[in-house]
C-alpha cells in the first residue's frame, strides 16, 4: 500500500475502530526474540486487543505490501500474547477444533467464507476504473495507479475503505470470536 494511503487507513483505524468494535484497544505488537524469528511482520499492520474472561481477543489489520488493500486477520490466546507465528499463514495443520486451540490466528476470508459461501481478499482503498477482464486492463491500470493522489483523496478513499472493514468485522469477527469464548465457558 502506497505510503499516502496507509497513513490515512492508520489515522481512520486510531479515529473509528473503538466505537465500532467496543472493547478493543490498539496494542504495540511486542514479541519476543524467539518469536521475531517465527512471525512474518508486516509494515504499517495495527493490532487492537479486547480482554475477555477467556483471554484476549485480536484483530490485526494489515496493509497489503503491493497493493492498495487493507486485509485482516482475527484470533485469540488464552495467555494474552499475541500469536505472531500463526500470522500470515495460519498454523501448518489445521486442528479438528480450532475453538479448543490455546492460541489461534486465522485470515478474515476464510471466517468470511464460511459465514458468506464467497471469497474475500480485503477491502480496497483504491481499484483502477475498469476490471480486469478490459481490453486495455493493464494500460488504464498503469495510467491511474502513476497518477498523483491528493492528500483529501487518499483520506476519503482510507476512510471508505475502513468504515467497510469496520462493517464486515462487526458482521463475521465479532460472532466468530463470541463462538469462541463461549465455547470456552462450557
Amino acid at each position: 500500500m502506497k505510503s499516502i494511503y496507509r497513513k490515512h487507513v492508520e489515522e481512520a483505524l486510531d479515529r473509528l475502530l473503538p466505537d465500532a468494535l467496543p472493547g478493543f484497544v490498539p496494542v504495540p505488537l511486542k514479541l519476543s526474540k524467539e518469536e521475531r524469528k517465527e512471525a512474518t511482520l508486516f509494515a504499517g499492520s495495527r493490532l487492537y486487543a479486547r480482554a475477555v474472561p477467556e483471554g484476549t481477543q485480536f484483530i490485526h489489520l494489515i496493509p497489503h505490501s503491493r497493493q492498495e488493500r487493507l486485509q485482516a486477520e482475527v484470533g485469540w490466546s488464552v495467555s494474552g500474547r499475541f500469536p505472531a507465528a500463526l500470522t500470515s499463514h495460519g498454523p501448518l495443520h489445521k486442528p479438528a477444533d480450532e475453538k479448543a486451540e490455546p492460541s489461534w490466528l486465522i485470515d478474515f476470508g476464510e471466517i468470511y467464507h464460511r459465514r458468506h459461501g464467497m471469497g474475500f481478499l480485503g477491502w480496497d482503498v483504491w481499484q483502477p476504473s475498469v476490471d480486469i477482464d478490459h481490453p486495455d486492463y493493464m494500460k488504464v491500470f498503469m495510467r491511474e495507479d502513476l497518477a498523483p493522489v491528493s492528500d483529501e483523496q487518499a483520506r476519503t478513499r482510507a476512510a471508505a475503505a475502513v468504515a467497510e472493514a469496520l462493517t464486515d468485522l462487526r458482521d463475521v469477527a465479532l460472532p466468530y470470536l463470541e463462538d469462541w469464548a463461549r465455547s470456552r465457558r462450557r
